[in-house]
């Protein structure tokens, strides 16, 4: 069976931008050094066992020297965990020793789906990073765009999320209208509202984090949940929201 990111492939762009977070990376230019094949003739000459042979497969390289281009697509109007297998699979062919440390969406509605323009961002660390990780990001429509940035904003990157993730996006959604935000949806019938909502580990508690938004980003409160259990660990609803 074919993977789905069987035909990923490599270039070396001047730029390398971010879109996680609006932060960037400048990386240097790489130059691919191709043996002709004269050149790889007499290569393989000189080696003991030279001459022709069977195809080694590839590993991912640890220190990738360019962007992914020709992307599968993920699964559209998606779930975060929907496209969670896909994500995984394709950090882990790009860069050895990938592991997941957060997830972004950054506008669900209450459903738990994403919105349009909406994406999940699938954010990985790997070994010698130093303070840079891999953002895999899947849009509505299920387009997938890769991102290598710096970890600004301090994530906790010592441990893979994965196996903390026991509440896809539906069901924390619906935890966290039922931890107070149902009042707000009771008092202001006719709002927009969509929720930012992200997956982290945070002094070894694994959560679900969920701010509810209105019309023009408007901010009604947040709400932290177990990710493994859907527990209310703490909420902060608007006073607005008092019925």
């Amino acid at each position: 069976m074919n993977k789905p990111y069987a035909s990923l492939t490599v270039m070396n762009p001047k730029w390398d931008s971010g879109p996680v977070n609006g932060v960037g990376r400048m990386r240097r230019r790489g130059f691919l050094k191709a043996l002709g094949a004269s050149g790889a003739a007499g290569l393989l000459a000189g080696c003991p066992g030279g001459g022709a042979g069977p195809t080694p497969t590839p590993t991912p390289s640890p220190t990738p020297t360019g962007t992914p281009t020709n992307l599968p697509n993920g699964i559209p109007n998606a779930t975060m965990m929907q496209n969670l297998p896909l994500a995984s699979q394709l950090a882990g062919a790009y860069r050895l020793g990938a592991y997941l440390v957060r997830c972004e969406g950054s506008q669900v509605d209450a459903s738990g789906i994403l919105i349009p323009v909406a994406a999940w961002t699938y954010i990985f660390s790997y070994p010698g990073s130093d303070g840079f990780l891999d953002g895999w990001k899947v849009f509505d429509h299920g387009q997938i765009a890769y991102s290598n940035f710096f970890n600004v904003l301090r994530y906790d990157t010592l441990a893979d999320i994965t196996q903390n993730i026991h509440l896809d996006s539906p069901a924390a959604v619906q935890a966290a209208i039922s931890y107070g935000f149902n009042r707000c949806f009771s008092k202001f019938p006719d709002e927009t509202w969509a929720f930012r909502m992200n997956y982290s580990q945070q002094g070894g508690v694994p959560i679900a984090h969920l701010r509810l938004e209105g019309r023009e980003s408007l901010i009604f409160g947040e709400v932290d949940i177990s990710s493994q259990t859907g527990a209310l660990l703490g909420a902060d609803v608007s006073e607005k929201c008092q019925v």
